[in-house]
């Protein structure tokens, strides 16, 4: 028996093929799943700037672009477990996307119960990774603060990588944006480098280049922005890093 989800994530499926990217939604529905569905580049493009996704299923073969193209878009800024497929037999495209950030891969044609293990599979894996970076340690200074972080208008809560504004709505984070969301409310009012931020969100063994941590900073400005239009609490420092500015406060939960 398939696994059904005991709370609703979120899937984006990229596929040209409307029908098809139709009647895998509505079949991924009824396994607890919150389904979007883009059909070209500038559709994922902008699902995936303006959502938090738990899973993505990524054609290769996508007008606008290609899937490859797509995932590495996705990589630079997001951890989200991405299922390649294709009806493509040359083995070298699905070892390029492996090696590019996808998690897996199936190939067309699929039957479906077999895609949604592996959908399974990919977020059992995600959700043991997450648990796993919330209990660390955190950043060099050393600091073991748990729970959430008040800073203006805004709470945060790292265990469950959630943003609260000051009228009780919630902006659900993704991995990495929580964990350099954490770093900065740890280290207020200090200049941090981006080797220090990519230690941080990614580990000492990450083999990224430092625009990673640039685009993941932009995708915390833009959630942090919500609060107003002109309101940007990370602060660019010319040739050195960020700095976050506001009191931060941790507070009971």
């Amino acid at each position: 028996m398939s696994e059904v989800n005991t709370q609703t994530l979120a899937m984006l499926i990229v596929e040209d093929d409307v029908d098809q990217a139709t009647e895998l939604a509505e079949y991924i529905e009824t396994h607890g799943f919150d389904v979007d569905t883009a059909h070209n580049g500038d559709q994922f493009k902008q699902a995936f700037d303006n959502k938090t996704y738990d899973i993505i299923i990524m054609d290769l073969n996508v007008p606008g672009g290609d899937g490859l193209r797509f995932t590495q878009y996705a990589r630079q800024t997001s951890d989200v477990p991405i299922i390649m497929l294709t009806s493509r037999s040359d083995v070298v495209d699905r070892v390029v996307g492996l090696e590019i950030g996808a998690d897996d891969y199936v190939t067309k044609p699929f039957n479906m119960r077999e895609l949604m293990a592996r959908v399974n599979a990919a977020t059992r894996r995600q959700k043991a990774k997450a648990d796993e970076a919330s209990k660390r340690t955190g950043p060099a200074n050393g600091s073991d603060v748990q729970g959430t972080f008040a800073f203006d208008t805004w709470r945060f809560d790292q265990r469950r990588f959630v943003l609260m504004d000051d009228a009780g709505e919630t902006h659900t984070l993704t991995s990495a944006e929580s964990a350099l969301l954490r770093t900065f409310c740890l280290e207020p009012g200090r200049v941090l480098s981006r080797d220090h931020l990519m230690d941080d969100v990614f580990g000492r063994d990450w083999d990224g280049n430092d625009r990673a941590i640039d685009n993941l900073v932009l995708r915390v400005r833009t959630k942090l922005a919500l609060a107003g239009p002109d309101y940007n609490p990370v602060k660019s420092i010319r040739g050195v890093g960020y700095s976050f500015t506001p009191d931060v406060r941790t507070v009971a939960d």
